[in-house]
């Protein structure tokens, strides 16, 4: 910086003003000499310090993300979003991922030794350990920048969440559009714990009330819930495991709606290996993650959380706090991916031999 300043004639708060941005600075630098410090910047090779700034400043210039392990299929696009709003600020994203309330706390622990500026929580399905959910409680409080993402745990926190209801509503609208009647959805046993599964219960929830005011009548199948997150194998059993419920229906649905495209994908395999056409004897629509959507033959129609958008929202929340605004809470819609496991309902497409 010194350098700069001695090339351009200016002083060393000046540089500081123009190369840092600071609009608001009390020391005022013309159009003019704003441009020949950039261009002198430019020449020289200049790149700011940013461990010497971040000193002066009190700054570690890192937003921590504290990822649940059940969350695993949208890390990345997460942590992608995040990073799309920090490079502007010249931020980085830090992750810290852990799978029980013990391993939160080491975590938590380890972003703060990090000195991280600001912290975006992710307490997706389960509810936060109750001892976390007032530590962070008392950090908002305090005024530490903490946004809670895919969760409904952290009172009185900018929240950035998925439309659980809404994406339930638009997978039963769109089969209804197609001409589809009996439409099943396929969920994990434990869906009705509102409290500890709120995303399951809300995306039944969504499902059941589009059926009413379609007037058709709601078939659930349940699958077993999965206690390994991290591990796809027990959501492709789980999937085939409902394959085989549906088989057993004696008013078989025309289309069924998968909560979790993993389980999709086994379901998907389940039905075929009884001799199931997809989507000639049965239309199947997923939910949730992106990769299973594309891995499936036939490609699976697909509903999937839209991460990266969370993501960028989350970010821009935490950087509302961190400049002392409020972070918006928001519902972020999923988007679709277009397959070819959904067809319109006819005879002529779905044999009647299965329904």
């Amino acid at each position: 910086m010194y350098d700069v300043a001695k090339a351009v004639g200016v002083s060393g708060p000046a540089v500081s003003v123009v190369l840092n941005n600071r609009l608001g600075s009390t020391i005022k630098v013309s159009p003019e000499t704003r441009a020949r410090i950039l261009r002198a910047a430019e020449e020289l090779n200049y790149t700011p310090s940013l461990l010497g700034r971040g000193l002066s400043e009190q700054k570690s210039y890192a937003i921590g993300l504290l990822l649940s392990e059940i969350n695993a299929p949208l890390v990345a696009d997460v942590i992608r979003g995040v990073q799309d709003v920090s490079n502007e600020q010249r931020y980085s994203p830090m992750v810290f991922i852990h799978g029980d309330s013990k391993e939160e706390t080491t975590e938590f622990e380890r972003s703060m030794d990090r000195q991280v500026d600001a912290l975006i929580v992710d307490t997706f399905d389960a509810p936060a350990d109750p001892a976390s959910v007032e530590r962070y409680r008392k950090m908002s409080q305090a005024g530490f920048p903490l946004v809670e993402l895919f969760g409904n745990s952290i009172p009185d926190v900018p929240r950035v969440n998925v439309d659980f209801m809404g994406d339930g509503r638009r997978s039963v609208e769109r089969l209804v559009s197609l001409g589809h009647q009996r439409i099943a959805l396929v969920v994990h046993d434990q869906y009705q714990k509102r409290i500890e599964h709120w995303a399951a219960w809300g995306f039944f929830s969504g499902y059941r009330a589009a059926m009413t005011e379609a007037g058709l009548k709601a078939s659930i199948i349940t699958a077993p819930a999965i206690t390994t997150p991290g591990d796809s194998q027990p959501f492709i059993e789980s999937g085939r495991h409902a394959a085989r419920e549906l088989i057993k229906l004696k008013d078989r649905p025309t289309a069924v709606i998968c909560y979790g495209n993993r389980r999709a994908f086994g379901l998907v395999k389940g039905l075929q290996y009884a001799a199931w056409n997809i989507p000639e004897d049965i239309s199947v629509m997923g939910y949730y993650e992106r990769e299973p959507a594309e891995l499936t033959e036939p490609p699976l129609t697909s509903l999937v959380v839209a991460a990266r958008r969370a993501g960028q929202q989350a970010a821009q929340a935490a950087f509302a706090l961190m400049e002392g605004k409020s972070g918006v809470t928001a519902a972020v819609a999923s988007d679709w991916i277009e397959g070819r496991s959904v067809a319109p309902y006819s005879l002529e497409v779905h044999s009647a031999s299965r329904i």
